[in-house]
């Protein structure tokens, strides 16, 4: 009962929070440290659902531009990233977001940018405007490489197109780990604290188109180190 009466509170807050962030993307539509902005204004969804997140380590002070890595899982995502998203970071998302709504319009007002998987053409001339975008706008990009929630399975398979767009802008991966949501325990008068971490910059000089598999698995598998580092710790 407690779960369900945490989940409905937690969904009100979310609801009005998507009204609020459209509000305040229209003061300055596209500029890309709208995400890290409004971001800022979840925090009372924390008290509503006395959800407490603990960043393991410090958040680094990182030189733009470089490419984010986010593991992906559930609703309780922006619990964990709106603590620690960096400045002028946007997000690469699947095109069906759009048509979300309140979400959607959010998302493209604040920067975030939409890919259309079902047209492979299409997706990869997006990744190569993006690789040229971190340098020319001086952005980074934040992908969840997993391509879809995992839903309580773990890390799933990484797909390459982050990957791809890091090498071909020759700028570092920084994974941020998310620990996993069902330990929360929303159901519980008193949740468990989740966590999140920062991972060290991966340098991908001197990587060519070949290396992107390798590269991928790398990340997963110190993705997935930390991940299950952080579930053993709560």
């Amino acid at each position: 009962m407690l779960y369900f009466l945490r989940l409905v509170v937690i969904y009100a807050y979310f609801i009005f929070f998507l009204m609020l962030a459209n509000i305040i993307a229209l003061f300055r539509p596209f500029h890309p440290n709208n995400t890290h902005i409004i971001l800022k204004w979840f925090k009372p969804a924390f008290w509503l659902g006395k959800i407490r997140i603990d960043c393991i380590g410090e958040v680094p002070e990182h030189p733009t531009p470089a490419i984010y890595l986010c593991n992906h899982q559930d609703l309780l995502d922006i619990f964990y990233f709106s603590q620690v998203w960096p400045k002028r970071t946007v997000i690469i998302g699947k095109r069906a977001l759009l048509f979300f709504p309140l979400f959607g319009t959010a998302f493209w007002l604040a920067g975030n940018l939409f890919i259309n998987r079902s047209n492979k053409k299409q997706a990869w001339g997006l990744m190569e405007q993006v690789a040229h975008a971190l340098h020319t706008k001086n952005l980074n990009v934040a992908f969840m490489p997993e391509g879809t929630r995992s839903r309580g399975k773990g890390l799933l398979p990484f797909k390459l197109g982050a990957f791809a767009v890091a090498i071909k802008a020759q700028v570092d991966i920084i994974p941020i780990c998310a620990s996993s949501t069902h330990l929360i325990d929303c159901g519980k008068l008193t949740p468990k604290p989740g966590k999140v971490m920062y991972l060290p910059p991966i340098s991908t000089k001197g990587m060519t188109p070949d290396d992107a598999e390798a590269l991928a698995q790398k990340c997963h598998d110190e993705m997935k180190a930390a991940i299950a580092a952080m579930d053993a710790s709560i």
